[in-house]
């Protein structure tokens, strides 16, 4: 296959969208001493994502050199000057990569996001998904393709869309544990779970429980199980008159004036006011 590319305008730009620049094909072999640094590019702002087809390249950043066998793609903002990516020396076969560029604050933003959490460095299915989808554009080469900025928005929203699932698969452990792990608060709300006791009924220590939602960005557990308990008394409070006392003692509350407290706390407002003028809160 020659190379290609596919230059992208967007018109009517959204400064809070993320902008679609350019989606190419390219084949560079051993003669070609094919070689990107960041800090040679200061003046380029957009974001990089380059996925392997066949052959093998390099991807460097300040953890190190970073194979790209088939398959292997890396996401980089293209300045960062500890990053740099090209033909690896001693190479025999021909890489050959499908990349795509976008830019604005917006994306930028989800890159250093996605990169900080999960490293630059993924796995994609060649055969499906992300990677047909972008050699389908072949079609268009030659064009300057024109987009609305809900176009573009879609196509980067489906490329981190595609990394999530790749980070997802490379450790599925944890994310089944962080689901089994919401469930269980959910279906115990009534219980006054502590920490402890979650950690047991999912056989894991507090500790790794605790360390689990920081790594998957939610609220420490017990922050998580007493918001979800406060939720839970809301609906409560807005549902019928039961006394406030009795929905304190039905959460695992043994003292009214302590869930009290921690109602306003969490809510903003004492228990009375919130049955007479809250709304109960989206979780």
């Amino acid at each position: 296959m020659s190379d290609w590319t596919v230059d992208v305008q967007t018109v009517h730009a959204l400064a809070a969208f993320p902008r679609l620049m350019q989606v190419a094909y390219q084949v560079r072999a051993q003669h070609s001493r094919y070689r990107h640094r960041g800090r040679d590019r200061q003046q380029e702002k957009h974001c990089l994502l380059k996925i392997s087809l066949s052959g093998e390249g390099n991807f460097r950043d300040a953890a190190g050199d970073h194979r790209l066998p088939a398959g292997r793609c890396f996401l980089c903002h293209i300045c960062d000057q500890a990053t740099e990516y090209f033909y690896p020396p001693g190479g025999r076969q021909p890489w050959s990569f499908v990349y795509v560029c976008f830019i604005g604050d917006p994306a930028i933003a989800m890159l250093r996001d996605f990169v900080a959490r999960y490293g630059p460095v993924h796995d994609l299915p060649l055969d499906r998904g992300l990677v047909p989808e972008l050699l389908a554009w072949k079609r268009l080469a030659g064009k300057v393709q024109v987009m609305s900025p809900g176009e573009g928005a879609r196509v980067v929203a489906t490329i981190f869309a595609s990394l999530f699932e790749a980070a997802q698969v490379a450790d599925p452990g944890q994310g089944e544990l962080i689901r089994r792990a919401i469930h269980m608060a959910g279906a115990n709300v009534e219980r006054s779970l502590a920490v402890g006791d979650l950690a047991r009924l999912l056989g894991i220590g507090r500790e790794h429980l605790t360390r689990s939602f920081l790594r998957a960005g939610l609220p420490p557990p017990h922050r998580y199980l007493e918001r979800k308990r406060m939720v839970e008394a809301c609906r409560r409070l807005k549902s019928g008159s039961e006394p406030v006392y009795a929905i304190a003692a039905g959460l695992g509350y043994t003292q009214a004036p302590h869930f009290c407290r921690t109602f306003q706390r969490i809510i903003g407002m004492t228990p009375k006011r919130f049955r007479a003028e809250g709304v109960v809160p989206v979780e």
